[in-house]
């Protein structure tokens, strides 16, 4: 455009072209150049969204196929090396929740802490959550939200860590913050799909405590603190601010309402069973009997 504008100067003087038409001239060329900038400017933001966009879906998709088919066939490998995954490396499947967080920071810190200088991250939002393959667990966001991550398994044989991070993921989703994995929660992983067990354990140790009246919760908030303790009446009266003995009472009638404890450490993993099911709204109906 300089090179235009100087050319049109020096014929307009060669053809001796009026100061104010000259000036008119070289005034529309300023303005076409500027035209032309913006609508440049504006192609190569159209383009760059575009591409990102695009890259955003191939993600997408290639995330859902390393974590949903048991079978990876050649496109797919080459896809992954495209996006700098090492295909003989290991990986695991990491979930975070996406709805009223700042995604695009969370994806920009997933990808960074989770990849390694041999092998980078996968990151991609799918529905309400951020899913991962990451080479490593990511830090970054940890103390932000909860994430919840299933176990480092060969790039090819990712739908059982897809599979466990699911299962974390239905308890960590309500947690503040941190990661959450397999050892995190044990057990407590197959309370969320154990519908039958829950519903029984809920009737056996929790109804009979008619847990909607008052008397009924503080037995219960008794039997939580008592197992966190350790079965330490003493701690468990400090924690809740009671006299021992009111502790003790507490027991007593959770074991006349219930039978519990007759049987001993089946009879207390029940019970923890039914209080983890019972907490976590895993129950249809806890107050019928």
């Amino acid at each position: 455009m300089s090179a235009t504008h100087e050319s049109f100067i020096s014929k307009a003087t060669v053809a001796g072209l009026d100061p104010q038409n000259t000036l008119d001239g070289a005034t529309l060329l300023w303005r076409l150049g500027d035209w032309f900038t913006a609508g440049a400017a504006a192609e190569y933001r159209y383009r760059a969204g575009t591409e990102a966009m695009k890259q955003s879906f191939e993600i997408g998709s290639l995330v859902r196929k390393l974590t949903t088919d048991s079978v990876i066939d050649e496109d797919t490998r080459q896809r992954a090396k495209k996006h700098g995954m090492d295909i003989d490396g290991v990986y695991a499947v990491a979930a975070i929740p996406a709805s009223g967080n700042d995604v695009e920071k969370i994806i920009r810190d997933v990808k960074s802490s989770g990849s390694t200088a041999r092998a980078q991250a996968l990151v991609a939002q799918i529905d309400l959550r951020v899913v991962a393959i990451v080479a490593r667990t990511p830090t970054v966001t940890v103390s932000e939200v909860p994430l919840a991550i299933g176990p480092f398994a060969p790039l090819m044989h990712l739908v059982r860590s897809a599979r466990v991070c699911e299962q974390v993921w239905k308890l960590a989703r309500k947690e503040q913050s941190g990661v959450h994995s397999m050892e995190s929660y044990a057990w407590k992983l197959a309370v969320p799909d154990s519908t039958d067990i829950n519903e029984y354990l809920i009737h056996r140790y929790i109804s009979p405590l008619s847990p909607a009246t008052a008397a009924g919760r503080d037995i219960l908030e008794t039997l939580r603190t008592w197992l966190r303790a350790s079965f330490s009446v003493r701690q468990t009266s400090k924690e809740l601010n009671v006299h021992e003995n009111t502790v003790r009472y507490r027991l007593q009638k959770f074991s006349d309402l219930t039978g519990g404890f007759e049987h001993g450490i089946d009879e207390l993993f029940g019970l923890r069973w039914a209080l983890e099911a019972y907490d976590s709204g895993f129950a249809t109906n806890p107050d019928s009997k």
